[in-house]
């Protein structure tokens, strides 16, 4: 409501102030007037009464009639206080790419009644981490608003709040970022095993191979297509599927080649080749492999015992002639058949681990034959 009341002369033509006359108030910006819609004149020819603005900011228009031509009356309406209810904050686009562009952030202030409030210092704030987050240049203009921006590296959901002096704003609008495209150096492959055990019929432990992958800022890429391959033969993959919610996914290589070999394992995600390369060596071990077994089960010192003396043990196999009743060399180097310790193994001949063989596994006889197999090596 206005502090000064609107006030009307009526007078008749030749200036005389008219008493009695009724005078009709109206306004076109959805004001009202308290005292009633109409009101007579004074001795004076005066009438009066008092305005309340319309809601609308901006200029609004009251008059007077009574007879004759219309008085009209100005005022000019200001928005009321900041409202946190009604002032609204947009982000668009509400989902961008971790690196890439960034999303707008419109903020609006306006008062109970939805009227923009010019002038205003809008300050945003963002959740999560690695953002860019570039503040308002200016304050609300005319329409009420000032526009932020906000881009980051890390793939997530962030949460927009504002404030306006002390005033927090009531929206909180989310922007989703999204991982970039497969990034080649970024995406990783591990295997469960570089150097598998050989099992029983030539066969090697099966490796797991995982992959993982990742944009250029180290953000999971989740559903990427995954393809592992290699170079050799006898050698075959599980291969995965999909990559989960973490951006991994694992397949599995196996080899059914006695004679083993080293094997580069790379993997393309989304059609992109991975820079890195695993490597799975096939190949049985004297120290992994064939010491244990004996070891374990021969406590002799001087013999093949490598829990006392590794050197020694396999000084005392390798290319060591057999002196009892067969012709053979204890260990011949790639040729399993004519090496006697395996001979005892596998049940060729009777001696002195003969009685320990129901102990021994297929599994564990094949890890010696392909030790023998290639090369015998002290590895």
């Amino acid at each position: 409501t206005l502090p000064q009341q609107l006030a009307v002369a009526v007078e008749d033509a030749v200036g005389a102030p008219v008493a009695g006359v009724t005078v009709h108030w109206s306004t076109t910006s959805g004001g009202t007037f308290p005292g009633g819609a109409t009101s007579l004149t004074d001795g004076a020819g005066i009438a009066v009464t008092q305005w309340r603005l319309g809601t609308q900011a901006g200029v609004q228009t009251a008059e007077a009639q009574a007879a004759g031509s219309p008085a009209v009356y100005t005022a000019t309406a200001a928005p009321g206080p900041l409202s946190i209810a009604q002032s609204t904050v947009v982000v668009a686009p509400n989902s961008i790419i971790a690196g890439g562009a960034a999303s707008g952030i419109v903020v609006t202030a306006k008062d109970v009644f939805g009227n923009p409030i010019p002038g205003l210092v809008a300050t945003v704030a963002a959740s999560g981490t690695n953002n860019t987050l570039t503040q308002p240049a200016t304050l609300t203009d005319a329409g009420g608003q000032t526009i932020a921006s906000l881009a980051s590296t890390r793939a997530e959901v962030k949460t927009i709040s504002v404030s306006i002096g002390a005033a927090t704003l009531g929206q909180t609008p989310s922007l989703t970022v999204t991982p970039g495209p497969v990034d080649a150096t970024s995406s990783t492959i591990s295997l469960s095993s570089a150097a598998p055990a050989p099992v029983f019929n030539g066969d090697w432990q099966p490796v797991i191979v995982t992959v993982q992958a990742q944009d250029a800022f180290g953000n999971p890429v989740s559903g990427a297509t995954v393809l592992l391959n290699t170079v050799g033969a006898g050698v075959s993959f599980a291969q995965p599927s999909g990559t989960n919610g973490a951006g991994i996914a694992t397949g599995t290589f196996s080899s059914g080649t006695a004679a083993g070999g080293t094997y580069p394992i790379g993997a393309q995600v989304n059609g992109t080749s991975l820079s890195q390369v695993a490597t799975v060596s096939l190949a049985a071990s004297w120290s992994n492999h064939v010491q244990p077994i004996l070891g374990a089960r021969c406590a002799a010192a001087g013999c093949h015992d490598g829990t006392i003396n590794p050197a020694m043990g396999y000084a005392n196999l390798y290319n060591v002639p057999f002196t009892g009743l067969y012709t053979r060399v204890l260990v011949q180097p790639g040729d399993p058949v004519n090496s006697y310790i395996l001979n005892t193994m596998d049940g060729t001949f009777g001696d002195d681990m003969r009685p320990l063989a129901p102990t021994l596994t297929p599994s564990m006889t094949s890890r010696v034959r392909l030790w023998i197999l290639q090369g015998a090596l002290h590895n």
